[in-house]
Parts: C-alpha cells; sequence; structure tokens
C-alpha cells in the first residue's frame, strides 16, 4: 500500500495536548515549506535515489499515524490484526466522512496535475481508467468513486488516497509483463480504498482528524520535489511506535492481497498475476543493495511468506484465459517511446523486435511495430511513421490506439480531411471515449478552423463532461474563436484543475470586469467564482 514508507523518513512539528489520555493533535506545518516549495522546479522527481511519491507519502503518514499513538490505540491495531478481517463499523466512517474524503482526493488530485506529476497521455491514462473500471464494475463498486492515474516516475510503486485516488507509477507499467500483473497490483491498491484502510487506520489512533492528514498530504505534495526541504520539515518518531504502525499495515497488505484477489478471478484477470508480480519484485530486491531497493518494496513489504500465500490463494482460482493483451503491451511500447530519453536507442530496440520470420499479428510483433511508428514519427521520420500504422491497421481496423495514431499523423503531414475522417470513424467505433473527439479538435485547430473545434469540444462536454486535457483544447478554441469569457471559464478550469484555485479566482474576477458582458456571460463567471469561492473556503478550513 502507498501509504507505508522507511521510518524516520520525514518529522511532524506536533504538539499533544489534552486532559485524562485524551488526546490532540496539531500539526503545524512550516510555512517555510510552501515558500519554498513553491520556487522548486514544479516537476516530477524521478532520479534515482530521490524519494518518490507513494515513498514521501507514506513515510509522513506513518510517522504521524504511527507515532505517539496513545496506548488505546495500539491495541486496538493488534486486535484488528489479531482478527484478520475487516472492521466495517461506522466509528471509521466517522473519523472520515465520506465527503470530506471526496474533497481530500479532489485536493490531492489538484496537486498532481499541477506540480506535473501526471503522465500528460490522455491514452494512457484512459487505459489505466478502463483497466480498473473493469475491476470495479465485476466486483459491484462504482468506477464513479474512484479515479486512476498514472504517474511520471519510472520506478516501480503505486499508492492509494482518501477519496478513491489510485495512482500506478509509469515503472509499474513497464515493469509489469502481463495485462494480469498490472491488473494485481491495482486490484490491491483498490482493495485498500474499498476495506477503508485508510479510515480504520485513522480511528485507531483515535486522534488524528482528517483536516489534520489533508494539511499533511499537502505539505508533502508541496515538499515532494525537493527532498531535503521535505525531510527537515517532519519529526522523527519513536522505533517502537513505528513498528506498531508497521504491524497494523501488513495485516491490511495481507487483507488487500486477498481482497485483491478475489477482484482480479471475478473481472476475469488471472490471479497468478499477482505472485508473479510480488515474486519478481522480491528476486530484483536481491540484485540490490538495502539503499537502492524497488519504490515497490518500500512501500509494500514483501516476505518470501506472503508470496507463498498469495500462491496458495492464487492456487483456488482457476487461471484466466482469452483476455485480450494487445491493448497493454500497446501502452507498454508507447510509455517506452515517450519516456527514453536516448530516442535511437529505443528506435533500435523496436527495429531489432520486429523479425521477418515471426506472424506480424503476434502480440508482441503489433506492439513492437507501434512502438517503432511512434518513434519515427518523434524523430521527425512522418511518412515512414505513416506506413507503418497503415500496416497495423490493416491488421486491427477497430483499434483505438492505431486510429488516433494514424489521425493525428495524417493531420500533421497536411492531410486534415483524411484525418477527420479516420478521427470520426474512431469516435463511431469507441463513444465512451473522449479522445477521438480531442484529436478532431487538434486537427481543425491545425488547420485554423477554431469554430469548428470550438463545437466538436462544446458538444462532447455538454454530453460527457470534461478532464484537463478536454479544457486545454476548448480554451484554446474559445480564444482562437472570439470568445474571451468563454476562454477565460475554460482557462479558469484548468488552473482549478492544476492546483490554482487562487489563480482561477483572480482570472474570473478579471474577465467579470470586462465590458459589453451579456447577462448570461455575467450568470456564468459569478456562478463559477461562487463555487470556486466556496472550494477556497472549504480548503482553508482544512489548512491546505
Amino acid at each position: 500500500m502507498g501509504w507505508q514508507g522507511q521510518p524516520g523518513t520525514w518529522a511532524v512539528g506536533a504538539a499533544r495536548r489534552g486532559r485524562g489520555g485524551a488526546f490532540r493533535w496539531e500539526l503545524r506545518i512550516i510555512v517555510q515549506l510552501k515558500r519554498q516549495a513553491s520556487k522548486t522546479t514544479r516537476r516530477c522527481v524521478s532520479s534515482r535515489g530521490a524519494p518518490g511519491f507513494g515513498v514521501l507519502l507514506g513515510a509522513a503518514l506513518l510517522a504521524v499515524l504511527g507515532g505517539a499513538a496513545a496506548p488505546g490505540a495500539v491495541r486496538q491495531a493488534q486486535a484488528v490484526q489479531d482478527i484478520g478481517l475487516p472492521d466495517m463499523g461506522t466509528a471509521a466512517d466517522r473519523t472520515l466522512s465520506p465527503y470530506l474524503e471526496r474533497h481530500i482526493g479532489k485536493q490531492l488530485l489538484r496537486h498532481l496535475w499541477g506540480n506535473n506529476a501526471v503522465i500528460n497521455d490522455a491514452l494512457v491514462q484512459e487505459y489505466m481508467t478502463r483497466t480498473g473500471s473493469r475491476l470495479l464494475l465485476r466486483s459491484g463498486r462504482s468506477p464513479a468513486d474512484f479515479t486512476f492515474l498514472v504517474v511520471a516516475d519510472n520506478r516501480i510503486n503505486a499508492f492509494a488516497a482518501p477519496g478513491g485516488v489510485l495512482g500506478i507509477n509509469s515503472g509499474t507499467i513497464l515493469a509489469a509483463e502481463s495485462v494480469h500483473e498490472l491488473a494485481a497490483v491495482t486490484a490491491h491498491e483498490i482493495a485498500h480504498v474499498t476495506q477503508k484502510h485508510i479510515a480504520r487506520s485513522e480511528h485507531t489512533r483515535q486522534g488524528l482528524r482528517l483536516p489534520l492528514t489533508a494539511s499533511l498530504l499537502a505539505a508533502i505534495l508541496l515538499g515532494s520535489y525537493n527532498p531535503e526541504l521535505g525531510q527537515a520539515a517532519v519529526a522523527v518518531t519513536a522505533a517502537s511506535q513505528i513498528q506498531q504502525h508497521i504491524n497494523f499495515t501488513r495485516a491490511n497488505e495481507q487483507e488487500a492481497d486477498r481482497i485483491g484477489m478475489q477482484y482480479l478471478q471475478r473481472a476475469g484477470y488471472d490471479p497468478h498475476g499477482m505472485p508473479a508480480f510480488f515474486g519478481r519484485m522480491l528476486k530484483q530486491s536481491r540484485l540490490h543493495s538495502q539503499d537502492d531497493i524497488p519504490e515497490y518494496l518500500r512501500t509494500h513489504p514483501l516476505t518470501v511468506n506472503r508470496i507463498a500465500e498469495s500462491k496458495s490463494l492464487a492456487a483456488n482460482y482457476d487461471q484466466a484465459r482469452g483476455l485480450p493483451e494487445l491493448d497493454f503491451q500497446l501502452v507498454r511500447a508507447r510509455l517506452s517511446a515517450a519516456t527514453e530519453s536516448n530516442q535511437g536507442a529505443v528506435l533500435q530496440r523496436f527495429k531489432d523486435q520486429l523479425r521477418p520470420d515471426a506472424d506480424p499479428g503476434a502480440v508482441s510483433q503489433q506492439a513492437a511495430r507501434y512502438g517503432y511508428a511512434l518513434v519515427l514519427a518523434r524523430m521527425g521520420h512522418l511518412e515512414q511513421a505513416l506506413a507503418e500504422l497503415r500496416l497495423l491497421e490493416r491488421m486491427d481496423k477497430t483499434s483505438l490506439f492505431y486510429l488516433l495514431a494514424l489521425g493525428e499523423l495524417t493531420s500533421a503531414t497536411g492531410r486534415v480531411e483524411e484525418s477527420l475522417e479516420i478521427l470520426g470513424r474512431a469516435a463511431l467505433l469507441h463513444p465512451d471515449s473522449a479522445l477521438p473527439w480531442q484529436a478532431q479538435a487538434r486537427t481543425l485547430l491545425r488547420a485554423r478552423r477554431p469554430a469548428e473545434a470550438q463545437h466538436v469540444l462544446r458538444d462532447y462536454g455538454r454530453k460527457q463532461g470534461g478532464d484537463v486535457f478536454h479544457y486545454r483544447l476548448l480554451a484554446q478554441a474559445e480564444a482562437e474563436a472570439g470568445f474571451k469569457t468563454d476562454s477565460d471559464i475554460a482557462r479558469a478550469q484548468v488552473l482549478f484543475l492544476q492546483g490554482s484555485t487562487k489563480k482561477a479566482v483572480e482570472l474570473l474576477e478579471l474577465s467579470l470586469q470586462q465590458k459589453h458582458l451579456n447577462s448570461y456571460q455575467d450568470a456564468r463567471l459569478r456562478a463559477r467564482l461562487a463555487e470556486l469561492r466556496g472550494i477556497m473556503e472549504l480548503d482553508k478550513k482544512l489548512r491546505f
């Protein structure tokens, strides 16, 4: 689980107050943390040795939740561990109300987007959402209550956070060798949320309140791009108290394994993917020094016994057969093409994988050709890339991956109408995906037809709503079509979704001062301003 980290990594300035054994915690997040963090480079740290998001988040919560706990809280934690069953009572719900959990999750998402911690690839993000939604739907859970993200970090890690926010590092997708292994990691994180491990951890500590957790999460996100600053901001807890928390979270890990295995089986994935991924991670750890252990093992402690238990659990289920593997391998190829710095080397690797004696329709061959085409395009060899993509499209005329790439490249080479035809076909074949519509809008904007792009985006937004990718394009289309007020509203939404609520408010206030606003525009601006100000007030109460 993404909450657990290495002891002694973080410290929190905290003061314990109360009478008769009642404890109230006050986290004094250092103002300097925010001031200095705002000056740091707003990018995801991916260099070896620098703490990743999951480690920082886990270590900080470990320090707070595990540190200086009341004796009764320790006994409750131990009791849950001994029973080994989920405690789904209402006490945990009272500690973390569903409303406040959702608010924390939304704020967390905005910080991640605002700090460029999320992979800027809508197709990869959509694939991760589809994988998570499949697991949820077959398990009686609503995908609407969860948000799945691919984090821009080449290390192997994953985390679950309040409000159903689940993050999977890009390095985890690249490390997984099958769709079943990626689904296993995802199912494990989903189980942490559905079994209320976060709320139960809070409840057993009898005094940590949600607003304090919110403040801590915000501080961690601000400090995560400056590791030294973060380590200086948080206090070290006693080893015995940390151990009590580790014992409790190990029980949660075992429970998440068990429940996650059920989710895998119900969704048609192979439960054996879980012990396979765990085993490879443990084997990899033996090849590294203590300081170079994969991040996944730091936040998800593995032992030989735990892997044996997961194998025993998987043995109770039949191995899944026939689940499509191609899309997963295409995502891996896409991530490799986009994240590896030596494009010449990755191009050669994909080329070497294209064997003349192999079946061109095999999954491995299609994935290699797709990656090869993407790297060719990135290096400016557009016509050669188009030739490779047309070969793929002839093999599968319905693939969203192939149609999007083909449509974007034909647009880049000036074939606007051909591009719109391909992307229109993709929209018909994949009505639940926003990506063909967004690609059409990009093609129209490139062809200097902003009014048509505006119509496409508005039409889709009315039907399905929008995300960061949608509102970025909409803001551009509205501006180029001459609709400044509408562009301001869309730009404000982008700022809000990226964690800059104050800047969004300032932009709308400035827009409201324009002359010649009609009554409808005035009402829209004022309504959105009222919403954002309300969110800012709640954030202030939660100490974000």
